[in-house]
């Protein structure tokens, strides 16, 4: 606004332009990069929805087991606790990077420290029907 007489003779104004230019630039990569990023964090959140529906299953199964014996109540926390323990403390993931192999490997631990943890809590009659509980939990899972 304070440009007087020919616009393209104005440094100030040109040197004013191409800053805002390389920072459009700029700005617009950085743009396309965080793009790349929700994508890949996209495509890495759907390898692991299934653990997620597992866990969702379980711990909706914990929260009936009331109905089988009063004694039988897991907290959401307990249900937490356990499942960060398989996420980080599972030694067959370490330096295993394929998405596929590690989810595999989650899923089989999740479903047996599930059925560890819990069954030491519960009546030894009632572990059978933990176990084809958690049984028909991974079974239903993986037929859809």
């Amino acid at each position: 606004s304070e440009s007087k007489g020919n616009l393209l003779e104005d440094n100030n104004l040109v040197v004013t332009l191409e800053t805002v230019k390389s920072e459009a630039q700029e700005i617009q990569s950085k743009i396309a990069d965080s793009e790349a990023v929700m994508e890949e964090l996209a495509r890495v959140s759907a390898v692991y929805q299934p653990i997620a529906c597992y866990g969702t299953q379980i711990y909706t199964a914990l929260r009936l087991l009331p109905e089988v014996h009063f004694l039988y109540h897991f907290s959401l926390d307990f249900f937490l606790s356990l499942f960060r323990d398989v996420l980080h403390k599972t030694p067959e993931l370490n330096g295993l990077a394929d998405a596929n192999a590690r989810l595999n490997i989650l899923t089989r631990a999740l479903f047996r420290t599930v059925f560890v943890r819990v069954a030491r809590s519960i009546r030894y009659e009632d572990r059978i029907m933990w176990a084809l509980r958690l049984a028909q939990i991974r079974l239903g899972s993986a037929a859809n």
